[in-house]
């Protein structure tokens, strides 16, 4: 079982926190080593050293630890319902809306930011990998894979991952509307209604015929988004 943030002991924590927050803010080349104890005002340089083995680590307990909080409020949504949806709209609900559960405030749009940060990074990380992901969002994952049967593995990866990042950024977008507005739309479910029907959209596309053998192996390649 992956750790939780409780495991980690006081300065652990705190180096968590920091990697999070200044990859959200900067993205990954703003999260020196330097810099990371400097947030988590650790004047030891060996720390993230001690407590995990290097910065890489870090920055992938952190991820682990997020995906495992949001993983335990969809395993919440989908303990409420009688059955997993069998559309492509309720099961994309159960897939995204838990962010929303786990998170909320300045944390929400850090943890957006952070995602898709490590997204635009690298796509292909080794974290996103479909072996990796939590119980509950592998049950959403291969019922929205079944309901996409006729799109090859790298198109559905693809579709999916531009609809949870149009998701997260779409969140974050709001949120930062909101506060600088107080407008009513960005704080409405009508606005998270868009945000899911354009994640909806682009799963009900017809196929890419994409067989002309320059599509790439996608194996085990998940979307770049686990929680």
């Amino acid at each position: 079982m992956k750790a939780r943030f409780a495991d980690h002991g006081p300065v652990a924590q705190k180096l968590l926190l920091a990697v999070e927050e200044i990859i959200a803010e900067r993205g990954i080349e703003g999260a020196s080593i330097r810099e990371i104890l400097r947030v988590a005002k650790q004047g030891n340089n060996s720390a993230i050293y001690r407590h995990f083995g290097s910065k890489d680590r870090l920055i992938r307990a952190i991820y682990d630890i997020r995906q495992a909080e949001v993983d335990d409020c969809r395993m919440i949504r989908m303990q409420r319902l009688p059955k997993l949806p069998d559309d492509i709209r309720g099961l994309l609900e159960l897939f995204l809306l838990p962010v929303l559960d786990a998170f909320a405030g300045r944390q929400r749009w850090i943890y957006s930011q952070f995602i898709l940060h490590l997204i635009l990074n690298d796509p292909f990380d080794e974290a996103f990998d479909t072996r990796h992901e939590e119980p509950a969002v592998r049950l959403v994952h291969q019922a929205l894979r079944t309901r996409c049967a006729d799109m090859s593995d790298q198109v559905f990866t693809m579709r999916l991952s531009v609809a949870v990042t149009n998701f997260l950024m779409g969140v974050s977008y709001g949120d930062r509307v909101a506060n600088l507005t107080g407008g009513r739309y960005p704080q409405s479910d009508q606005y998270l209604e868009d945000l899911i029907a354009t994640g909806c959209a682009l799963l009900m596309q017809p196929p890419f015929d994409d067989n002309d053998g320059t599509a790439g192996s996608a194996a085990n390649q998940g979307c770049p988004f686990q929680g």
